[in-house]
Formats: structure tokens, sequence, C-alpha cells
């Protein structure tokens, strides 16, 4: 598992460095990379209550994961609306 550590480093510059070379704002590749952050640990720890016989908390660790990253997706829903009510 630490080992993953070093590789997560190098997603990291390897989104920030292309959010630069695209002009894409950092905010939509911080959201991105924190869906993504998420997504990574409900899935591990669903994985991981599997693994111990609990699939029951396990669906709802992944339920959970599914409104966290909703949740985080908010900004980016209300931006996009925004943009395209103001071409009308």
């Amino acid at each position: 598992l630490f080992l993953c550590f070093e590789y997560i480093a190098e997603i990291i510059t390897f989104y920030t460095s292309m959010s630069d070379r695209i002009g894409v704002d950092n905010n939509i590749m911080k959201v991105a990379l924190k869906i993504i952050s998420v997504g990574l640990l409900t899935e591990f720890i669903s994985e991981l209550a599997s693994d111990f016989g609990n699939s029951v908390i396990a669906s709802k660790v992944v339920f959970g994961g599914r409104v966290v990253i909703c949740l985080i997706m908010l900004p980016i829903i209300r931006d996009l609306v925004l943009l395209l009510f103001s071409f009308y």
C-alpha cells in the first residue's frame, strides 16, 4: 500500500502539468482528482469490508462514496448549467 503513494504523487504531477498545458482551470482538475481519490478509497474500503465478510457494510460504503462524489461534483454541475443558460 505504501508503494502506491509514489505513484499517486506522479499522477498528481501529471494532471497538474496537463492542466497547465491545456489551459484548463486548476479548480476543475482539483475536483477531478478529488473524485478519483474518493472513488479509489471507496473501492478499497468496500473490498476490505467484503473480505471480512461484511457485504452489507461494503454496499453502504459504496453508496456513501457515490453520495460524496455527487457532492464534490456540485460546483462543476452548477458552472455547467450557468454556462448553458448564458447562451439563451
